[in-house]
């Protein structure tokens, strides 16, 4: 059982949107997946219920729980599931004890989200100096943690390339795959994976493809 995030601590760089498009592709692909949404805004089990269908079953479970309760939650649920999706709440704490950081440190993979502006760029530091810590802190102890980042609602090639510039020399391993901002990825469904049109393969294909070797080696 892998435990991955899609997670920054900066809101609006689409986590609960592209949590749900991987949870669906997966689910598609033949794992069993569960996606834990602990954001107080409750945005995955909002689209969840929206798109409920009676007769239909989705491609992945859902629990909508606070923060406080993950831990329980991946007890038990370990030995039922391949592959636990946790969205994250974001965080107003200090970055060294909010309950982003304790639940980013229970995952193994984390993909980040980034807004390629500068702005967002600047913002995402706080977030890396929490991952290095947890990184240490995992090898270390001989437990597995692997992250990268993806330049998320990408519109300006210009902007891309400060922002992979500046990710890459604080050494924040970029994903090759980008995701545009397309309205093809405004409404993600739990029960029909984006990888079923022409479209979705071109646009999140790659992204889909990297993320799989990223979390399963």
């Amino acid at each position: 059982m892998e435990v991955v995030s899609v997670c920054n601590l900066k809101g609006g760089t689409g986590k609960s949107t592209v949590t749900m498009l991987l949870a669906s592709a997966f689910g598609a692909d033949g794992k069993k997946v569960l996606v834990i949404d602990t954001d107080g805004q409750r945005t995955i089990e909002a689209l969840f219920d929206l798109e409920a269908e009676p007769d239909k079953k989705a491609l992945f479970d859902l629990e909508a729980i606070s923060p406080k309760f993950v831990v329980d939650v991946l007890r038990l649920k370990a030995d039922k599931y391949d592959l636990i999706f946790i969205d994250v709440p974001r965080s107003t704490e200090s970055k060294t004890d909010s309950a982003v950081s304790q639940i980013v440190a229970m995952c193994d993979t984390l993909l980040i989200p980034v807004l390629p502006s500068r702005l967002d760029v600047l913002s995402t530091m706080d977030f890396l100096a929490m991952l290095k810590e947890i990184a240490e802190f995992k090898e270390k102890n001989g437990l597995p943690f692997k992250y990268k980042a993806f330049l998320n609602k990408v519109k300006n090639r210009n902007e891309n390339e400060f922002s992979k510039t500046v990710l890459e020399q604080q050494g924040l391993e970029l994903m090759d795959a980008l995701l545009a901002d397309v309205k093809l990825f405004l409404y993600p469904s739990p029960y029909e994976s984006i990888l079923n049109s022409k479209d979705g393969r071109e646009r999140f294909g790659q992204f889909f493809n990297e993320a799989k070797k990223l979390i399963y080696g």
